[in-house]
């Protein structure tokens, strides 16, 4: 009797091993076509990610260099024309009646990006003319009437009969006041673009600097007058770049920075640094995260390939172009983000199919506990 009961009890004890075996298998099934999954999906968007963040970057970076190279050539090429207007030989009282006046407003009232067109001769006189645009700062760095639309700045004489005539016109180019200042301490000889136009042929493009009246920075280029009178000047403000990098979006945290030969800021993305920038201050000194890692990590061009670094413990992508002059100046335009701003889905969706292996084997599990427990009262 004995023995006719354990042959009873072995095939029940075979068939419990071996639906052991299918639920360990069936789980072992569901774990590696989880984790197959989750690699699968996160190489494959991680390089997703990763090329939409190069298209970006690399069409950002196209973009500033045409606004750069814009803006830059439209002041080169007014150099040019300004350097042969004809009868520009001097200066003489307000400078209201120099015949390049009108080339000088017409320029100005065409290209929104200039500051001012200008003249130094020889002899120290100096001519200006300035768009305000209604620009409160600029009518304020000038003192002019909030109704002024030009501003005609005239540097005449020499020695204690040396003056100054500011005159300010309205849109019709009516004069609405004059201001008359002696001895201005201002020679066009001693400033660089005019330097850098009498001593070199062609036009010349000035590194930024602040301006004199606005106390800006900006760019100049310069050309010299014909049998050396003197040189001509085209002013662009760096606000006009500084707008439009402004308003680019790269990313939740990401941003874009130009910036000259010596690392000095010219425009920088708002979400970049929690302070105000100070006026063309040195990349280097300014005290952002990011700036910090494209100076640790290096202002090398990536020839429009993005580059991958990690920089205390953060994942960043950086693309880093060169705007380059006819004149040999140049202008760096990077662009960087942190990798999360474009790989934070992918750990998402790694978490709902995650949620959603874990919901099947819940299933699983439930049914093969219902199921055993219909084997046991079956048995009972």
């Amino acid at each position: 009797m004995g023995s006719g009961f354990i042959a009873q009890e072995r095939p029940s004890s075979f068939r419990i091993r071996f639906q052991v075996s299918i639920v360990t298998a069936i789980l072992l099934i569901i774990a590696a076509m989880t984790t197959a999954t989750l690699g699968s999906v996160y190489l494959a968007s991680t390089r997703t990610a990763h090329e939409a963040a190069e298209h970006l970057f690399e069409q950002a970076a196209q973009g500033a260099q045409a606004r750069i190279d814009r803006q830059v050539g439209l002041t080169m090429a007014l150099a040019n024309l300004g350097a042969v207007q004809a009868g520009m030989t001097g200066v003489s009282g307000s400078g209201l009646e120099a015949p390049a006046l009108p080339f000088m407003f017409a320029a100005l009232e065409q290209e929104a990006p200039l500051y001012s067109l200008y003249y130094g001769f020889a002899d120290g006189s100096f001519l200006q003319v300035i768009a305000t645009r209604g620009d409160s700062r600029i009518l304020g760095a000038h003192q002019a009437p909030a109704e002024a639309q030009w501003i005609v700045r005239a540097i005449t004489g020499a020695g204690d009969r040396r003056q100054q005539v500011w005159s300010f016109l309205d849109g019709a180019r009516k004069t609405i006041e004059q201001r008359v200042e002696a001895r201005p301490a201002y020679d066009p000889r001693l400033r660089p673009w005019y330097a850098a136009a009498v001593t070199e042929d062609g036009p010349q493009l000035s590194a930024a600097y602040v301006f004199n009246s606005l106390k800006a920075p900006g760019i100049t280029a310069s050309r010299r007058l014909p049998q050396g009178r003197g040189a001509f000047g085209a002013d662009i403000t760096l606000a006009n770049l500084d707008a439009f990098v402004a308003e680019q979006t790269i990313s939740a945290n990401g941003g874009m920075v130009l910036f000259d030969e010596s690392r000095r800021i010219l425009a920088i993305s708002p979400s970049l640094t929690a302070e105000p920038v100070p006026q063309l201050a040195d990349l280097r000194t300014v005290d952002s995260p990011m700036t910090q890692a494209l100076d640790s990590i290096g202002t090398e061009s990536t020839g429009g390939a993005l580059k991958s670094v990690d920089w205390q413990g953060q994942r960043l992508l950086t693309h880093i172009a060169h705007w380059r002059g006819s004149a040999g100046r140049g202008v760096s335009i990077a662009i960087i983000a942190p990798a999360d701003d474009f790989t934070a889905h992918i750990r998402t969706l790694r978490s709902q199919i995650l949620l959603l292996a874990l919901s099947e084997l819940c299933l699983f599990v439930d049914g093969v506990a219902d199921h055993v427990a219909v084997v046991g009262l079956s048995r009972g």
